[in-house]
């Protein structure tokens, strides 16, 4: 089954990428603006004496690698090997086009609780500009 991990909660989705692995015994973790299909070849049509289940790790494939004949290829790949575990984890929001890619794939979407945003933006703004004027005369 193939797992697309992603959105703007980078934390969240990082931990959850994390606890998968550890459940994994032999993980194969690969940079997706490096693999190349010759390395998905290897993955899964190498032999292994005693594992015929493959789990593989690919990070920022969708959002980081360039539109190109290379990346269509890896991914019409991927989608015949949705027999094996494969997870891959964009480090922001992956777009519905890039989604479709996938149709039989189990998406988590892990958002920033619009909350947290409003909380951090008001925390950057001081609590008076007096406050920054006496400063800075004082500085003088």
């Amino acid at each position: 089954m193939i797992t697309i991990i992603h959105g703007d909660d980078i934390v969240s989705s990082r931990n959850f990428l994390v606890g998968q692995k550890q459940k994994i015994k032999n993980p194969l973790e690969f940079n997706g603006e490096s693999i190349t299909i010759s390395d998905l070849v290897q993955i899964f049509e190498g032999g292994e004496l005693f594992s015929d289940q493959k789990t593989l790790f690919l990070e920022d494939f969708l959002t980081k690698r360039k539109a190109s004949k290379d990346k269509d290829q890896i991914l019409s790949y991927l989608s015949k090997y949705q027999n094996h575990d494969i997870f891959l984890w964009e480090g922001k929001e992956v777009s519905a086009k890039s989604l479709s890619a996938f149709k039989k794939a189990e998406v988590k979407h892990f958002k920033l609780p619009q909350s947290v945003c409003f909380l951090y933006a008001g925390s950057s703004i001081p609590a008076s500009f007096g406050t920054i004027r006496f400063e800075l005369k004082g500085a003088n």
